[in-house]
């Protein structure tokens, strides 16, 4: 409904001098009253004044000020911080990038559907998961947000693979040999070792901590 008004009101002072120049004198100047009404709904939408006269036919300038008070009005009622944090998060420009990537599977673009409905969960504050102990022994509740955190969680794992696989293409594309970490876990500590992903170029660089 906010979009319809300001697309109404735009409309309207785009095509105000072709109204004065098609009605006569007689009805013009009895003004248009569905403006007028138009314009006071808007004004309790946007909590603001009118746009300059200048900007009026452009919708972006009715469409502005209605979403920046709908977006304060939404955070002033976040139940908590961390509802307040998730809503500023998806309000970032580029929150949303991850919506139009192209499904492509042999560049790792192909999300599962596990993975989407947790991603939307996230988003929208939903439920993901039944309140449970992480491996690492804390408590998890609904949200699930505690595996975004986590440094035993296995996404966390794939993606520092997924990039060291990246990183040892590339230096294999420049025919510079290269050697990648090891994956397995030290038997005292349950730790990975922080092995070098090293390639020797002409002055036999070395790289660690891959």
């Amino acid at each position: 409904m906010p979009a319809r008004f300001a697309a109404y009101l735009a409309s309207a002072a785009s095509t105000l001098l072709l109204q004065q120049f098609i009605l006569p004198d007689s009805i013009w100047m009895q003004g248009d009253q569905s403006v007028a009404s138009t314009e006071t709904l808007w004004t309790v939408l946007a909590n603001s004044p009118k746009p300059s006269q200048q900007s009026q036919h452009i919708q972006k300038a009715w469409d502005g000020p209605v979403v920046a008070n709908q977006k304060n009005l939404i955070l002033s009622r976040a139940p908590s911080h961390v509802d307040k944090a998730r809503l500023l998060a998806a309000t970032f420009p580029q929150s949303g990038d991850w919506l139009h990537a192209p499904p492509i599977t042999a560049v790792g673009l192909r999300l599962s559907d596990e993975a989407i409905r947790v991603a939307v969960a996230h988003r929208l504050g939903s439920k993901a998961c039944e309140p449970h102990t992480c491996v690492c022994g804390k408590a998890v509740d609904a949200r699930g947000l505690h595996g975004l955190s986590c440094r035993r969680s296995a996404p966390r794992q794939q993606h520092h693979s997924h990039l060291n696989d990246i990183l040892w293409r590339a230096i294999k594309r420049a025919q510079m040999p290269a050697v990648k970490e090891p994956i397995s876990l030290m038997r005292d500590d349950n730790k990975r070792p922080d092995g070098p992903l090293s390639c020797h170029g002409p002055e036999e660089s070395q790289w660690s901590g891959m």
